[in-house]
């Protein structure tokens, strides 16, 4: 009759591997927790760039273009005084307002995805783009302005583990 010899390794609750095994599942947790909370601020993200209306009126207020995410224009409206100017007058005057409001729009975007991703420069891409193409120089928002929008959700970072980090934005 054979004996059966117990395995050489310890199967009490320190068995070797079990707390490799242990470390690798909380690592797992705390990575699923870190992918749900960056889903949130991914979803909080676009509901906020959803919300963007931005508008602009002209330098003789006559017009007044509003512009949404993306550069999408909303609304153009117009005074009697703007029906008095010439076609080439009205035509730059909302062409001129119209970008004025596209830019807004795009500042505000750029302002709420670098909100979310602090140690990214999304902003100040955005505000050389469009000083080059503008041929203007614009005015930087104070590093408080985000805090007084109430979209904002500055105390949600997750700061360098951000849902952005991988694509370099």
């Amino acid at each position: 009759m054979s004996r059966r010899h117990p395995p050489d390794h310890d199967m009490g609750p320190h068995m070797p591997g079990l707390e490799d095994m242990q470390r690798k599942l909380d690592a797992l947790k705390a990575t699923a927790e870190r992918a749900e909370s960056q889903q949130g601020d991914l979803a909080r993200m676009r509901e906020e760039i959803t919300a963007i209306e931005e508008s602009a009126t002209s330098s003789d207020k006559t017009v007044t273009v509003t512009a949404g995410p993306g550069g999408a224009v909303t609304n153009v409206s117009f005074t009697q005084e703007a029906m008095r100017l010439s076609a080439i007058q009205l035509s730059s005057t909302v062409m001129s307002t119209l970008r004025q409001a596209v830019a807004a729009a795009a500042r505000k975007q750029a302002e709420i995805v670098q909100g979310h991703v602090p140690e990214g420069d999304v902003l100040e891409r955005v505000l050389q783009t469009q000083e080059e193409m503008l041929g203007t120089s614009i005015e930087r928002p104070t590093s408080d302005s985000g805090q007084q929008s109430s979209a904002r959700h500055d105390d949600d970072d997750e700061g360098p583990d951000s849902f952005l980090d991988s694509r370099g934005y």
